[in-house]
């Protein structure tokens, strides 16, 4: 552990983040129902970029924060595997007549992240369409998705069946490390993570999230 963060620290690394769990959200009202559910402006999530968000309690408390983007079979929603299932039966009380399905796409969804000095490089190699600017969405037929996030990392979405050639692809180039280099790397960026332990105790502000553009105070909803 000690060995990997020293890696992270300066080094050109790829994790599978078995930490993180996704969420699905398909349907024709998905999107005007997660805008009135979640603090971020859903709206700016588009086919080509990504979002920071939480979403809270009546009362304002953070029940899970999250990495959203959109595909064409949805929105996906990243974030702590520990609270999926709770965030998932908490949030589909509120779809009633809205024609949105929410689902726990976990095991069909893989998620990695990449970084480092080298780390551009090597991915420009793999993905021919490539995010060049912070939030953007990019995609590789038969290597997944790729979400540039504003500190300079990278998150790559797989469906599982294709995972196996993401560590073939990349270890080469990248070293491989355990999740918790990658949580220590979200630490250092000043990046929340809501988990079992820290559900409904937060307030966004109170975790600096505004700051990563996590919060929306003029997109209504």
């Amino acid at each position: 552990m000690v060995a990997d963060i020293a890696v992270a620290r300066s080094g050109s690394i790829f994790a599978f983040l078995d930490h993180l769990g996704v969420l699905r959200f398909r349907g024709e009202d998905a999107e005007s129902f997660l805008q009135g559910q979640l603090t971020c402006d859903v709206e700016k999530a588009s086919l080509h970029s990504s979002t920071y968000g939480a979403y809270c309690s009546p009362k304002g408390r953070m029940l899970a924060n999250f990495l959203l983007w959109r595909e064409d079979a949805g929105f996906f929603m990243a974030l702590s595997r520990d609270i999926v299932p709770a965030v998932q039966k908490n949030i589909s009380r509120f779809v009633l007549r809205s024609k949105v399905e929410v689902s726990d796409a976990s095991s069909n969804v893989v998620l990695a992240g990449a970084s480092g000095p080298q780390v551009d490089g090597v991915l420009r190699d793999v993905f021919s369409d490539f995010p060049a600017k912070p939030d953007q969405v990019r995609r590789q037929p038969g290597m997944g998705t790729i979400v540039r996030l504003r500190d300079g990392r990278f998150v790559l979405a797989t469906e599982s069946s294709s995972a196996p050639a993401l560590p073939q692809r990349l270890a080469g180039s990248l070293k491989p490390v355990d999740a918790r280099a990658w949580r220590w790397l979200d630490i250092r960026s000043g990046l929340p993570r809501v988990t079992a332990a820290t559900l409904d105790q937060l307030l966004p502000q109170m975790a600096n999230f505004e700051l990563l553009g996590g919060v929306s105070f003029d997109k209504g909803c």
